[in-house]
């Protein structure tokens, strides 16, 4: 008994060891200033962002490596968070994601912004989640599953334009599925909203669905 209980300690010791190296967690926050919009550059994974009340940008990243590859440590180590401002626009992009194609690595990040900030997203793929914010959302995202939640108090108009896939808009007595352009690709597009935001999705395969509430 004791010799199996040793090895298991011994086990689970090196599970963490190797967990350590291959999994890395980074936060980072930004004020944003008044008139300022928030531009989300994020290469590939799953990206959640929120509105919030305080008057900062956070965000959270998890990434984590699903196989022992000898360059996770190193991969990991080259993920930073980067922050550009300027009179007009803050710029938050998560650098090097992109020189992940060797290697199975999952990416989870939050972003947690002003709920009346504009928003624009560049996403390469992965799956993307926005849950309400009440100023104008730009999307433009080459691959995979988009959801998103606004108040439709706050939404003048969507544009929902997907090359490959589907695009769903419903509202609180509207629901709109795409027009088929070459049987493949969907686009939509509704203008009845009583608020002054725009909603504005491209993506170029996959789902996009925007939920009025």
């Amino acid at each position: 008994m004791n010799r199996l209980l040793t090895l298991a300690l011994l086990v689970l010791g090196t599970a963490s060891v190797a967990s350590a190296a291959d999994y890395r967690e980074l936060e980072s926050s930004h004020k944003l200033v008044a008139g300022q919009s928030i531009h989300v550059d994020f290469h590939s994974g799953d990206l959640e962002i929120e509105a919030g009340a305080s008057d900062r940008v956070e965000i959270e990243v998890e990434i984590e490596c699903k196989w022992n590859h000898r360059d996770c440590e190193d991969l990991l180590a080259d993920v930073e968070i980067k922050w550009r401002s300027s009179d007009r626009r803050l710029y938050l992009e998560v650098e090097g994601l992109a020189s992940w194609r060797r290697a199975r690595v999952e990416v989870e990040a939050t972003v947690r912004l002003p709920a009346q900030a504009k928003l624009f997203v560049e996403m390469a793929a992965g799956r993307l989640t926005i849950d309400g914010p009440t100023n104008d959302v730009r999307v433009d995202m080459g691959a995979g599953e988009l959801r998103l939640w606004m108040p439709e108090s706050a939404v003048e108009g969507v544009s929902i334009d997907v090359g490959v896939g589907d695009a769903k808009f419903r509202g609180k007595s509207d629901y709109l599925s795409g027009r088929r352009s070459m049987l493949i690709g969907s686009e939509l597009d509704w203008d009845d909203g009583p608020g002054k935001a725009r909603i504005d999705i491209e993506l170029g395969a996959g789902d996009a669905t925007v939920w009025l509430d």
